[in-house]
Order: structure tokens, then C-alpha cells, then sequence
């Protein structure tokens, strides 16, 4: 996968010619010692001589946003600053934002974790409230020459990919099914998985004398509305990943899709109704993204996840 910041030290300079090496390494120092992932927005540098001028032109003309990103100053006068862009996620434990830290993981993109965690009820706190009107996670602000508040999984996602690279050339048919699991995860799966998972819980928090009663009810709607439909979906995503390594067809590594799909198939997993002995590609699936690097190093910053162990 394509990432603008895993090549920055490389990529975002030309090679040096003979009278440019000094300026060249000198601006290298300067990045390393500053590491790319705690800069700040408007961390000031230290004034630099005019040999810059023109590594700074060439970096300014390149065509990717993110490689433009980093400001070269340009003569011993200059004062500019060095605004790397840093994306906030706000993140809810347990919750869809683990993929998207998954996602930026892959992409080797500098960011921050804000971490939430679930009221006794397992509700969102009400602080997420200052976040956004919905106070709803996961939300990501992206500080760059202005301010981007965003919120709802697939749109992030979407964003993210369009923004800061990790896009895949794909067949026709890959396309297509990039554009239809990356819209189906949220708007049929997850639905099915939420109540699939909630309608215990609602049991749970009737009074215990009440408690059978609800029972009956909740699993009367539950062998109505979710039973019949549970299967269905479960077998249509294991036919197509015992055809395909990722949701897109042709894909060489996970895409849109991927990152819009595993909470639910994760859920799914955790609540048995998905096995490697009932659902052998899924199982397959979803153990593969588990033991990727980027993975794993998400789970480290995200904290406790309860759909997935640190390897």
C-alpha cells in the first residue's frame, strides 16, 4: 500500500546534486531531529541559509499534498514554520474507531489518540459531546491549513484514503466491490450485528423479576427479524472471501472495504456466530488482519479491545 509518510525522508527531497548536499543533509538532521510524529502544529525551525531556496521551490511544486506539506525555509530571514498535518482520533473503547487507527496505521500517518471509555451502560460518555453534536465515535479532526471535524466510519475511511494515499488501482469488478462492502458493512451488517449483540443486554438491565418476561419477548424478535437474516449475510460474505484474499476483487492488501468490514465480522467472531468450523474463510479472514503489523500496533495505541489480543 501506498504511503506518503512512510517515504517522506526519501521522497519529499530530490536525490542531491554535488552543490546541494550540504543544504540536503543539513534539512535531513533537521527532520529527524525532530521527529515526525511528535511534531506540533507551528513548531518554529531554525532559520536556514539560501542554498534551501530551491530544494524549497521543487518541494512546494510536487503534487501530493502530503509532500508539500513540510515548509523549507528559505533564506536566514525566514521565519515560516514546519505545520505537519496531525489527525486526532477520538476514539471510543471497544468501538468502529479501532479500524480507523488500523487504517492510519497502514497509511503511516502521524496521529493522535484520544481515548473515551463506555458509561456502566455502555453508552458513549457525554463528553464526547463537545466533539461533535452527536457525540458519537469515531470522530477525527484533521489540522492542516484549516480544521476538518468528521465523524460516521464509512466517510472517514473514505476520507482518509482520498486524502493521504493508500488508494489501489483495481479491476472493474474490484471497483465495484470496494464501493458496495464499504457502504453494506454500515448499512446492513452492522445494524444486524448491533442488535444481534444488544438484545441480551437489554435483558440484562430489566429487574431481575422481569427479567424472563423480557426474554421472551426479545427472542420472539429476535427468531423473527434477526435470525433469518443473519445467515444469509454470514454466507454471502464467506462465499466471496473463500473466492477472494481481500473484498476487492484482485486487491493485494486490504482496501476501503476491508477496513469498513472487520468490526462487524470481529463482533461476529467474538459472539460465536461466525467459527472457523462453520465459517472457514471468515475465521481465515479475519485472523490474517489480526496479525498484521499495522494491526497490531493499533491495538497498542488504541488500549484493550475486546475483538482482538496483541500478538
Amino acid at each position: 500500500m501506498y504511503s506518503p509518510y512512510a517515504k517522506l525522508k526519501t521522497a519529499l527531497l530530490p536525490r542531491p546534486k554535488t552543490d546541494e548536499s550540504k543544504s540536503l543533509h543539513h534539512i535531513q538532521a533537521q527532520i529527524r531531529a525532530y521527529r515526525l510524529e511528535s511534531i506540533n502544529h507551528g513548531d518554529r525551525v531554525r532559520k536556514t541559509s539560501q542554498e534551501d531556496s530551491e530544494l524549497y521551490k521543487r518541494c512546494q511544486q510536487r503534487s501530493n499534498p502530503i509532500e508539500r506539506y513540510i515548509h523549507i525555509p528559505v533564506d536566514e530571514f525566514d521565519t515560516h514554520v514546519i505545520p505537519l498535518r496531525m489527525i486526532v482520533v477520538y476514539h471510543l473503547n471497544n468501538g468502529r474507531s479501532q479500524r480507523i487507527i488500523w487504517l492510519l496505521e497502514e497509511l503511516g500517518v502521524p496521529y493522535e489518540v484520544k481515548r473515551y471509555e463506555r458509561m456502566p451502560d455502555y453508552t458513549a460518555p457525554p463528553s464526547l459531546l463537545n466533539i461533535h453534536p452527536l457525540g458519537k465515535s469515531p470522530v477525527i479532526e484533521d489540522r492542516g491549513e484549516r480544521v476538518v471535524v468528521l465523524a460516521e466510519s464509512s466517510a472517514i475511511i473514505t476520507y482518509l484514503i482520498q486524502n493521504y494515499g493508500g488508494k489501489q488501482t483495481l479491476s472493474a469488478e474490484g471497483a465495484l466491490d470496494d464501493l458496495y462492502y464499504t457502504h453494506y458493512a454500515e448499512s446492513t451488517l452492522m445494524p444486524l450485528v448491533v442488535v444481534w449483540q444488544r438484545l441480551s443486554r437489554f435483558a440484562n438491565r430489566a429487574p431481575w423479576y422481569l427479567q424472563p418476561l423480557f426474554r421472551y419477548f426479545l427472542g420472539a424478535y429476535r427468531e423473527m427479524y434477526v435470525d433469518p437474516e443473519l445467515p444469509r449475510n454470514t454466507e454471502m460474505i464467506e462465499q466471496h472471501l473463500g473466492k477472494n484474499s481481500w473484498f476487492a476483487r484482485g486487491s493485494d492488501g486490504p482496501t476501503a472495504a476491508d477496513y469498513a468490514m472487520i468490526i462487524g465480522l470481529e463482533g461476529l467472531s467474538a459472539g460465536k456466530a461466525v467459527t472457523p468450523s462453520t465459517h472457514p474463510a471468515i475465521a481465515t479472514y479475519i485472523k490474517k488482519i489480526h496479525a498484521r503489523p499495522a494491526y497490531q500496533s493499533g491495538l497498542r495505541k488504541g488500549g484493550a479491545y475486546a475483538y482482538a489480543k496483541q500478538i
